[in-house]
């Protein structure tokens, strides 16, 4: 025999079989689909895939616990993670600048970055008080800034950033704010490289994960 649970609504007894829940019909009667699960998320920082950046430019030092991209004044340290095919999903990372006698210190994200590195990708510029976005191309590996927003100068240290691409839409936070959005008019899948110029800059974590896809049709049972 199978246990019922009464349930009181409104004055009257709802029975249900113990273990069962009640389900929301949609518009024409069917019950509504769940969402999918969200992807986990990918740390690029753990002991294994630590070691699949690549440094491509300048001097870093790569560690599970911390990323070093050694940059001196007037130069640049670019690295670049392998095995990474990211279009939508989103990525996060926090960083902490390092001091130097130069007040401009941009720190840039390259997102949908082609393994092949021809260099037409999505370039966030994150500086201490500014924004910057723009999409590079393979004659120009970082044009002029496209979209320049102003910030207050981050008092928190590391700065923590999360760049969310939805389709051809790149929006921007940093410590959970929205600080910029940008629309990317080739949107495609790559990965994921970091620029320091002009000052020394210890990364403490970086991960990404994909865009799941809700599920449609009907749900199985």
């Amino acid at each position: 025999m199978v246990a019922r649970l009464a349930l009181p609504i409104l004055g009257m007894a709802l029975l249900l079989p113990v273990g069962c829940a009640p389900t929301t019909p949609g518009p024409s009667g069917a019950v509504a689909t769940q969402p999918a699960p969200q992807p986990a998320w990918v740390n690029l920082m753990d002991s294994t895939r630590v070691k699949q950046w690549k440094v491509i430019q300048g001097a870093a030092s790569l560690d599970s616990n911390a990323i070093l991209l050694n940059t001196g004044a007037g130069r640049d340290t670019t690295i670049l993670a392998e095995g990474v095919d990211l279009q939508d999903g989103e990525v996060e990372l926090e960083f902490r600048r390092l001091e130097s006698p130069l007040h401009d210190m941009p720190v840039t994200i390259a997102l949908r970055l082609p393994v092949r590195i021809d260099w037409t990708s999505v370039y966030i510029i994150c500086r201490p008080e500014q924004v910057e976005a723009c999409r590079g191309s393979a004659l120009r590996r970082q044009p002029p800034a496209e979209h320049v927003q102003r910030m207050d100068k981050a008092q928190a240290s590391p700065e923590v950033w999360r760049f969310v691409m939805t389709g051809g839409l790149v929006e921007c936070f940093r410590f959970g704010r929205k600080v910029l959005s940008y629309v990317d008019p080739r949107p495609r899948a790559g990965t994921i490289a970091l620029t320091a110029s002009n000052c020394g800059v210890t990364v403490s974590a970086i991960r990404y994960r994909p865009v799941e896809k809700p599920r449609t049709g009907p749900e199985r049972r």
